[in-house]
């Protein structure tokens, strides 16, 4: 046998030894070196002026994230060694219970320069940044007079389709007001009007004329006791959720016999998943530093710092 044959063999074997009694994760690092997108990160999302481009971290604790529906309270799904074998199990996450955070003011007052966004309109809002470029590229003989009149008209102001509270008219109507403290800019959630909303903005700054709006704001955050409770009993990090990057960490998790769970993530991350990591389990702490030494996004972190 040649020194080359043997020095293979002898590799494998300490590799064997390094899994078998917990000191290092072999087949998980070469996963890593072998699939270059297995460790993502969360890249900022461009801000634009549509709601639904937030990410709306307010519903992870949501039941459709669950891995089961049949529980009242929130599930995930995990893998652990456990008398001889590696096995699932589910387990009850009463940390993502009350994850999402609610408060509703019905009666809030803004002026129309504070909102920079808006939930529907007929264009794509997702392409624009500002709802002044919005109105210019979509609508522009709309703002063609900088006018009182033009602005307090029925093709701006006066329009039907918006349906918040303002100096035209004192009733709310459908429409109201959405923060999303993480990213705490004031979104109009409306039904329609979209371009005679921004328009009638456009104007009323152009002119340095004030228009009050009223109506309901919702302000959606994440419940601070939620994250604190399980960054303090996990290490959570971010995997890429491709089916064959899955089985590589499955199989390394299992060859290392560590505990992991794991939750998927909102919009537009959905193609990732969370990976919790148990602290009091000594082989799962000793995955989550090598993850985190291999470039693993700190999700737990990241949590810390929307809330």
């Amino acid at each position: 046998m040649s020194i080359t044959t043997i020095t293979k063999w002898l590799k494998i074997y300490v590799n064997l030894i390094q899994e078998d009694i917990g000191y290092r994760p072999v087949k998980l690092l070469n996963a890593i070196d072998s699939y270059p997108g297995f460790l993502p990160k969360l890249e900022e999302t461009p801000k634009s002026i549509h709601d639904g481009d937030i990410v709306k971290w307010h519903e992870w604790g949501d039941k459709r994230y669950n891995f089961t529906e049949y529980s009242d309270h929130t599930v995930m799904l995990g893998w652990r060694y456990s008398h001889g074998s590696y096995t699932s199990f589910e387990q009850v996450m009463p940390e993502f219970d009350y994850f999402g955070q609610r408060e509703t003011r019905p009666n809030w007052v803004c002026e129309i320069q504070d909102i920079t966004g808006l939930s529907n309109s007929k264009d794509n809002l997702n392409q624009f940044a500002s709802l002044d470029q919005f109105v210019k590229t979509t609508r522009p003989r709309l703002i063609e007079e900088i006018t009182e009149q033009n602005l307090l008209s029925n093709p701006n102001l006066a329009h039907n389709e918006i349906r918040i509270g303002h100096e035209l008219h004192a009733d709310t109507k459908d429409d109201h007001f959405s923060r999303y403290l993480w990213d705490n800019r004031i979104f109009l959630s409306n039904n329609g009007g979209s371009h005679h909303f921004a328009a009638a903005r456009y104007i009323a700054g152009k002119m340095g004329r004030k228009i009050r709006l009223n109506g309901k704001l919702i302000t959606y955050s994440i419940n601070p006791r939620s994250v604190e409770a399980l960054r303090e009993r996990f290490d959570i990090v971010v995997i890429d959720d491709s089916a064959k990057e899955q089985n590589q960490f499955h199989q390394a998790m299992k060859a290392f016999n560590a505990t992991y769970l794991w939750r998927r993530l909102p919009q537009p991350y959905d193609n990732y998943r969370a990976i919790f990591l148990p602290k009091d389990e000594t082989r799962s702490k000793t995955v989550a530093s090598y993850l985190k030494t291999a470039g693993a996004y700190d999700l737990g972190e990241f949590l810390r710092t929307l809330i």
